[in-house]
Parts: structure tokens; sequence; C-alpha cells
């Protein structure tokens, strides 16, 4: 789904974990910002780890997911990218 929004996932999906995904960050966000505006949403993404923090984020899907959490996810990364 963040495919759609034209962020580009760091692995091939083939070879990504069904838990954890990283994506780069969209150009001109900071991984803060886009920590903040999330997590005031109720969600938690993490950064890259060393070198790869500034330039990628991670979201892991563990627990009780709906489509509707999905949904709401989606939304508040699209008007934090706006």
């Amino acid at each position: 789904a963040l495919l759609a929004q034209n962020v580009q996932a760091l692995l091939p999906l083939d070879v990504c974990s069904a838990v954890l995904h990283a994506y780069e960050l969209p150009q001109g966000l900071s991984y803060a910002s886009l920590h903040d505006s999330l997590k005031a949403a109720g969600f938690v993404i993490y950064a890259g780890q060393g070198e790869l923090a500034k330039s990628l984020f991670r979201i892991s899907m563990m627990g009780e997911i709906s489509d509707d959490d999905t949904g709401r996810l989606i939304q508040s990364f699209t008007a934090a990218i706006s």
C-alpha cells in the first residue's frame, strides 16, 4: 500500500519479511517528522540503523491488525507526507 504512495521498498517484495518492512524516506521528509506525525495518529515506526537511519524507516506489523488499522495507517502516512 505504501508503494501506491510512491514509497519504494528497500528490498524486493519477494524477499521482504512478513513482519518488518523497510521503506525509503520520501525526499524532503525527515524521519523525526514522519515518526512524530504517525505517533500522534497512534502508530510507531522505527528508524533504520546506522547510516540507513538517514534514508529509511521501518514498520513492523505485529498483533491483530485489521483492514481498518491498515487504512488508518495509509491515511496518516498520506497526511504526513502532504
